[in-house]
């Protein structure tokens, strides 16, 4: 009986539990990005192609939402990037929680965040920067990372 209804609640569509669950490998630069599946979790691990991963982060969801690893890329920030944003670190009265990390991409793999919001945020790249902007075109909320300087709430 408990197979059945546990059977009709993950099939319902509304159910989002595994629903976007999905494992991933890039290359960004030298390093292999990964998403793997881990029981109920996503963990974002990266590396050496030839090496051992380090795990950088984990959550219910995991999405890296820029890649910065070609050579006009790195040539803007300094370095290989990837942003990545994770959802359900915190709680919100509206909109899905969310965490944006920038891990930087090297010998050892560093992450520098979270940016913690509850409105979806369009990364970019400009010269020296990562941005994080709710809106590009209004104003809304706006992040900055800049390598060996962190976030900031502008740009100078």
């Amino acid at each position: 009986m408990r197979a059945a209804f546990l059977a009709a609640i993950l099939s319902t569509p509304g159910f989002a539990a595994g629903a976007e669950m999905r494992e991933e490998e890039h290359l960004v630069g030298d390093t292999v990005v990964r998403i793997a599946v881990v029981d109920t979790i996503e963990i974002l691990t990266a590396g050496p192609s030839d090496g051992d991963p380090v795990q950088i982060l984990s959550g219910a969801d995991v999405d890296i939402v820029l890649f910065a690893g070609d050579a006009d890329s790195v040539a803007a920030i300094g370095r290989p990037v990837v942003v990545v944003e994770v959802t359900g670190t915190h709680s919100c009265d509206e909109g899905d929680a969310r965490g944006y990390w920038v891990v930087e991409l090297g010998n050892v793999p560093t992450p520098h965040g979270p940016v913690t919001t509850c409105e979806a945020l369009v990364p970019s790249l400009t010269s020296g920067h990562v941005v994080l902007e709710a809106d590009p075109m209004a104003d809304g909320a706006f992040w900055a990372w800049a390598p060996g300087q962190g976030w900031s709430d502008r740009i100078d």
